[in-house]
């Protein structure tokens, strides 16, 4: 009887594992992190020197280099992530330039393209015959299959009827062949809601307004919401019945309008948004037009925002607080996330720490206070983010550690502080998830 042949596969060495995709992938990452999914300029370097090690480390270098595009019309303008096209005399050399080496079939610089931003500043040099943007909006059309991002910034504001019908045009061509799941407008006013239809942008799920409008007319056309849409925040978007348009998720500022305006378009979507970001500037809460989180029926997740410092701690407290506990319907919010940066509360000398904040006004945000309002809370997390004055030398990191787990135990005490010895036993599920980050300032 013959013996079944046994094959000797050779174990993988060192090296052979150091060039998997997926380590060489996590090696960048961890040397060049991304933030945001930009790279800042100081890290191009970095990247330059990967795609000198090794095939592998190349690939993984280019995909990072050339995954954002900028145009932008100031040559002195900063590398803020990929590869920035600055105009000046150089402008239709490197154009050309680009236009040729993306059209290049032996090249895959085009195949890692995933943003494009287009900067239009006061001359509206771009926008002109000369710039070649017509040509380069051309060949992303036809060669960019992954780009799944465009942005339009202007500096100063600019009107969507002054942007010639030939760069619409492709523009429009773009959204609705390309897999772009995300539009971002800055300084942009009358931008016709048809952008945002199935019909236009079939891949559409978020848009992002800055300081932007939409031509109210055309609004009416492609959904309900009319002109309540704030001009600045993030919206996350479905497509229902391959035409109608809703809104599931909202990330807005209160810096740009005021709580009447937000509350009104919360009201509009009211009956399809599942969650809310909102940052709550200080003094700017009309609680008149405090929206009752139960008339969200699908709202299942609601983070809020707030920059208090030690002197209207209290008074923000209040407003968070005022927020969550209005109205009299039950809320189906299953995850809370408070984010506070507490300006000027700690003072640092070396040894010792000197708090100006009560933390004691934190105890609303635990369960036991929460969940008459909100029966489904299941999930709270604070993240705390403390500025901390020192005067001399700022704390090396080890200081930091024991100072970040000082200030928590100081909050989850302060929480608990109106807890008889027998709650205390009890009372681990009624805190929220406490995280807590140092960030230094001089006086």
């Amino acid at each position: 009887m013959n013996e079944p042949s046994t094959s000797l596969v050779r174990p993988m060495s060192a090296i052979d594992f150091m060039h998997l995709p997926e380590i060489v992938d996590a090696i960048v990452d961890s040397i060049v992190p991304e933030l945001g999914g930009n790279l800042h300029a100081h890290n191009l370097p970095f990247l330059v020197a990967c795609t000198q090690i090794s095939k592998s480390f190349a690939y993984a270098a280019r995909k990072r280099i050339f995954s954002t595009i900028i145009i932008d019309q100031h040559h002195q303008s900063l590398i803020t992530s990929g590869l920035t096209i600055s105009t000046g005399k150089y402008l239709n050399n490197i154009m050309t330039r680009l236009i040729h080496f993306m059209n290049n079939e032996k090249s895959d610089l085009v195949v890692h393209i995933r943003k494009l931003e287009i900067r239009i500043d006061f001359n509206s040099f771009l926008l002109s015959e000369s710039s070649r943007l017509s040509l380069l909006l051309a060949t992303f059309r036809d060669r960019a299959f992954n780009l799944n991002a465009l942005s339009i910034v202007s500096r100063p504001d600019t009107w969507w009827n002054l942007i010639p019908v030939a760069i619409v045009d492709l523009l429009r061509d773009m959204c609705r062949s390309l897999p772009i799941s995300r539009l971002r407008f800055e300084n942009v006013n009358s931008i016709p809601a048809t952008v945002l239809s199935s019909q236009h942008t079939p891949r559409l799920q978020w848009f992002e307004l800055g300081t932007s409008s939409f031509a109210f007319q055309s609004i009416r056309q492609v959904t309900n919401w009319t002109n309540f849409i704030p001009d600045t925040g993030k919206y996350k978007i479905d497509f229902i019945h391959e035409r109608e348009l809703i809104v599931t998720a909202v990330d807005a500022d209160f810096h740009r309008y005021d709580t009447m305006s937000f509350s009104q378009f919360i009201n509009k979507v009211s009956a399809t948004v599942e969650s809310i970001t909102c940052f709550l500037r200080k003094g700017e809460l009309e609680t008149g037009y405090l929206i009752d989180l139960g008339t969200l029926p699908r709202l299942h997740q609601l983070t809020i925002k707030q920059f208090p410092n030690s002197s209207d701690f209290e008074h923000s407290m209040e407003k968070i607080g005022a927020c969550l506990h209005h109205g009299d319907e039950k809320s189906s919010i299953r995850e809370l996330v408070i984010l506070l940066w507490l300006e000027d509360c700690y003072n640092y000398n070396g040894a010792n720490t000197v708090s100006a904040v009560d933390f004691s006004l934190l105890q609303k945000l635990r369960l036991d206070f929460l969940s008459d309002k909100h029966p489904s809370l299941q999930k709270i997390e604070l993240y705390i983010v403390v500025e901390v004055l020192f005067c001399d030398q700022e704390p090396m990191l080890p200081r930091v550690e024991a100072l970040e787990k000082h200030v928590r135990n100081e909050i989850c005490h302060s929480m608990t502080s109106d807890m008889s010895y027998h709650d205390l036993d009890h009372s681990f599920p009624l805190l929220p998830k406490v995280q807590v980050r140092i960030h230094f300032s001089c006086e």
